[in-house]
């Protein structure tokens, strides 16, 4: 029995009660077995890697028709051009591939009124009302890292922290030219762009799960470097180029996290697609060992090996 306690000048007679809320019928009729699961579904995938390693090409292999947020720009989808003139992509007709680039409006040294992480939410927002839900298969953002760029924008924005010559982010002109690139901040900014994608982010995978879609975002990707002992840089961790905390809280949200690796081949370059990882390189799939080490990127391919494992 646990005794009076005294909290502050209030009196407490035992333990403090429990709120009384009304309990609904435990819904026994939607309970399934491992038999009810799905062992191929939708695919929600974070893919990541350097510039140039394929990472938007092997996103234009997932179900078309696909719904594109260009954050990147127009021209990061050149190679997906060249990719449908090779057969490569999963869709057969240009159209089948929408695409948006928010467009901001820049005031001098930095963004005036952040708009883009907005219309970006509003476009997708349209791209999942009942007349155009149906139109397609997969919603591909790329890159995320440059939509978190657009969130710090808009944190900047929301809290009114641009640097200026009065109120410098830093008392050295070298990093106040830097935080040109919006990425020198205050911390409280730094909440402020986490809170706006993790909320996001969670919308966007609620949706695509209600409506069986496959999501996809692509990533630059971030080394942790040390120095050796000759002087030489050794890279320690790689990870998805997010800010701050959300390099490791985002990619725990994913089933499937891939990396993308280039290795020279001859005179040529060859990509491959890593899915499982080590104390360094983030990797992940929700296949196991179904799927080797390191993959064609071809979703497709894929697939396919997941449905011949299950005897689909």
């Amino acid at each position: 029995m646990v005794g009076p306690t005294l909290i502050g000048s209030s009196r407490i007679e035992g333990p403090v009660k429990t709120v009384n809320v009304p309990a609904e019928r435990a819904q026994v009729e939607l309970l399934q077995t491992l038999a009810d699961v799905d062992p191929i579904g939708r695919t929600e995938a974070m893919i990541y890697g350097m510039p140039g390693s394929g990472k938007t090409v092997l996103a234009a292999t997932f179900p078309g028709p696909l719904r594109w947020i260009a954050a990147d720009g127009q021209t990061s989808l050149k190679s997906v051009r060249w990719a449908f003139k090779e057969g490569l992509t999963s869709f057969k007709k240009l159209e089948e591939l929408q695409l948006y680039v928010p467009q901001e409006t820049v005031q001098g040294r930095y963004i005036g009124k952040p708009s883009a992480f907005n219309l970006m939410q509003d476009m997708i927002d349209y791209w999942f009302k009942p007349e155009q839900v149906d139109s397609w298969q997969t919603l591909v953002l790329d890159s995320f890292t440059e939509i978190n760029t657009w969130a710090l924008d808009l944190g900047l924005g929301l809290n009114v922290e641009y640097p200026s010559t009065s109120k410098p982010l830093s008392t050295s002109d070298q990093i106040n030219r830097k935080a040109m690139t919006r990425m020198v901040t205050g911390q409280q900014d730094y909440k402020t762009a986490m809170g706006l994608i993790e909320g996001f982010l969670r919308n966007v995978r609620i949706e695509c799960a209600r409506h069986n879609k496959h999501l996809v975002i692509l990533c630059h990707e971030w080394q942790d470097t040390t120095e050796g002992s000759s002087g030489e840089l050794i890279i320690t961790a790689v990870r998805p180029l997010l800010i701050g905390q959300l390099r490791d809280k985002v990619s725990k949200d994913f089933d499937d996290v891939w990396h993308m690796e280039r290795y020279s081949k001859g005179t040529g370059i060859e990509v491959k697609v890593r899915v499982h990882g080590d104390n360094k390189t983030l990797a992940k799939t929700r296949w196991g060992t179904i799927m080797p080490r390191e993959v064609d990127p071809d979703y497709r391919k894929m697939i396919d090996t997941v449905k011949k494992y299950h005897g689909l």
